[in-house]
């Protein structure tokens, strides 16, 4: 549109035929060249859209096979076990491959990919199998070279034409981005001790005024256009204070040994990345396999899960008499519980409990549950396990003929007499 309207203004002037008409070719041939762009990257976008959906699609129809398969043959307790279908497989390593991307494991995605062979984005390089394209991959590496370039180069110039490409979204999300780029651009002015510059930066990027008109002027000049904030302000106020500073980097007030710190650029470099994600509508601050995984969690998640979760010990009055009571809690926990692993506990740290209007026992030697036809049995350490699992997996005969039960947790040995069916109400 800013071409169509330096095309129309040039159209208007009278005063020299031969210039306007040279001035008004380059503007069309720019023009052309800004449309071809637009075309490929349109297309590209579809294409990516339209595998996509015939992912879902083809994850639907997996669902529906599965179901119509398994018919009623299953236990109401517990759904069929089944390996992952092509669509499932895919999904999975998606996720997998957009953690590792959000984490900048870019060669580990890599080895994933000569295993799995479905996640490659296939504008970015390469084709892949079924679930091509399924990752963006392109925007993973643009925003990881804007980070690069902020926290290493300490260097703006990328980010900053980042925001001019996605000014207009980032102005409806009401992001600060594009202001702490300039107000770390004015700080590095001032740090180099380029006062002069560093004014005309300020008047032309910080200026009340300036930010407004160009609000403004984004949002097709409507009324009451937004400029700085409050908070804004006052941030201009404290950088614009450092230009009385003779020494800015040795300066010993931690309000303004913070402006200038090196950490400051890891900050942008982070906020870089958390807008880049809202601005791409990605899933934030968890990822994708991240909110999966604690969905699945929640759905298991109850109050024995809660014991010795983070953040929710008691408060540390001797270190070494807690340390010793999480070592004896931790064989209190089964294993076999994903919430209560070392792993699921930290992950479903601040999630809510789960509501289970009806609960049932699962053997967790077997996987099998247990009800009338197959008792559970408890040990004499407490260790409870199905009557099946008992005599099927756990009776062993010694040298002398004797029958023992061993526990497979402790690999301590009872007689059969010692193993109590156990009732619950």
């Amino acid at each position: 549109m800013r071409e169509l309207g330096h095309i129309v203004a040039l159209l208007h002037q009278q005063d020299s035929p031969e210039s306007t008409t040279d001035a008004l070719r380059a503007r069309l041939s720019h023009l052309r060249q800004a449309l071809v762009v637009a075309d490929a990257q349109e297309k590209e976008f579809i294409e990516r859209c339209h595998r996509k959906l015939q992912t879902l699609a083809m994850a639907q129809k997996d669902d529906e096979a599965n179901t119509t398969s398994s018919g009623n043959r299953n236990s109401p307790h517990h759904p069929p076990r089944r390996g992952l279908a092509t669509g499932g497989k895919q999904q999975l390593e998606r996720l997998v491959g957009e953690y590792l991307l959000r984490q900048g494991y870019f060669e580990s995605l890599g080895l994933l990919e000569e295993e799995g062979g479905s996640t490659r984005q296939a504008g970015g390089g390469g084709g892949g199998g079924g679930g091509a394209g399924l990752l963006d991959l392109d925007i993973y590496l643009e925003s990881r070279e804007v980070e690069r370039q902020l926290v290493e180069g300490r260097d703006c110039v990328g980010a900053l034409a980042w925001c001019a490409d996605h000014a207009s979204k980032l102005r409806r999300l009401g992001s600060s981005l594009e202001f702490q780029l300039h107000k770390q651009q004015f700080l590095e002015l001032v740090r180099r001790k380029e006062r002069i510059h560093a004014l005309e930066y300020a008047s032309q990027h910080l200026s009340p005024t300036t930010t407004a008109a160009t609000a403004a002027a984004g949002a097709g000049g409507g009324a009451n256009p937004p400029g700085l904030s409050p908070e804004q302000l006052l941030e201009i106020q404290q950088a614009m204070a450092t230009l009385a500073l003779a020494d800015p980097e040795a300066c010993t007030v931690p309000e303004y040994q913070r402006l200038f710190s090196v950490e400051r650029w890891e900050e942008l470099a982070g906020l870089f990345a958390a807008e880049a994600r809202r601005c791409y509508g990605m899933t934030t601050p968890y990822t994708t396999l991240e909110a999966c995984l604690q969905a699945g969690l929640t759905a298991l998640k109850t109050p024995l899960c809660r014991r010795g979760a983070p953040g929710e010990q008691k408060a540390k009055k001797e270190d070494e008499e807690e340390e010793g009571m999480d070592e004896e809690d931790e064989g209190n926990y089964n294993q076999d519980c994903p919430v209560c692993s070392s792993t699921g506990r930290a992950l479903a740290a601040g999630l809510p409990l789960a509501h289970f209007g009806n609960s049932y026992l699962t053997c967790r030697c077997t996987g099998e549950a247990m009800d009338g036809e197959n008792p559970p049995m408890v040990l004499p350490n407490g260790r409870v396990y199905s009557q099946r699992a008992i005599r099927e997996k756990l009776l062993s005969v010694d040298e002398g003929g004797a029958v023992w039960v061993t526990c497979p947790r402790t690999g301590e040995e009872y007689a059969p007499s010692e193993v109590k069916n156990i009732f619950v109400v």
